[in-house]
């Protein structure tokens, strides 16, 4: 698995997941994970890459990295697959 920098483990296995996929899948042909459908999973995706840390006694969530990684990403599969 190739190591993806400054992106969460379950954000990486992700994009290794739909790299092999693409590169098995035939040429034009799109899977039914689209970009729409990242688009609107992108807050269930930030809940199952949740990462905390404790902060002056109180526990605080990773928001900001997770939602740059996952809109990133999206970025990339619209570039890649040119959909507007």
């Amino acid at each position: 698995m190739k190591r993806h920098r400054f992106v969460e483990p379950a954000v990486a296995r992700r994009i290794d997941e739909e790299r092999s996929a693409d590169a098995r899948r035939p040429a034009g042909e799109l899977n039914n994970d689209d970009v729409s459908s990242n688009v609107s999973n992108q807050q269930e995706a930030t809940a199952q890459t949740s990462s905390w840390y404790w902060k002056d006694g109180h526990r605080v969530a990773h928001t900001a990295s997770k939602f740059t990684a996952i809109n990133s990403h999206i970025k990339v599969l619209q570039q890649f697959r040119q959909i507007p």
